[in-house]
């Protein structure tokens, strides 16, 4: 795993254990060609658990 994206891992990790989190956007695909385009994810609070709600934009 290269280090830029372990650096990016344990700053999401951080955030997440801290509930500091509000909002993770992850776009700019590789190609225009990718139907994928945007990724967005973002903490919810159902029964006082924390699961993340995930929304793919194709």
């Amino acid at each position: 795993m290269s280090e830029s994206l372990e650096k990016f891992l344990s700053r999401v990790s951080d955030a997440v254990e801290q509930s500091t989190m509000v909002k993770m956007t992850l776009s700019k695909p590789a190609s225009k060609r990718d139907e994928l385009r945007n990724i967005y994810v973002k903490p919810v609070l159902i029964k006082g658990e924390a699961p993340f709600r995930l929304h793919l934009s194709l």
